[in-house]
């Protein structure tokens, strides 16, 4: 479906299909959170983090365990 222009994350959901649209064949699944604990641990991490965009060189001692 088309994205509503003033969506909070239009331009992002307008970026995935963008990418999802590509000559490739794209599969998207859903998972629970204890399925994938790292991207969990992650989404947790940059919901908390100030800064509008984060470079991490290197796993956060945090996702040590699930890795």
């Amino acid at each position: 479906d088309p994205v509503d222009e003033w969506h909070h994350y239009a331009a992002i959901l307008n970026n995935i299909k963008d990418i999802m649209m590509r000559d490739w064949q794209v599969t998207v699944s859903h998972t629970l959170r204890e399925g994938n604990a790292c991207a969990d641990y992650l989404a947790k991490y940059g919901a908390h983090n100030d800064e509008a965009f984060t470079t991490i060189a290197s796993p956060p001692a945090g996702l040590s365990l699930p890795l």
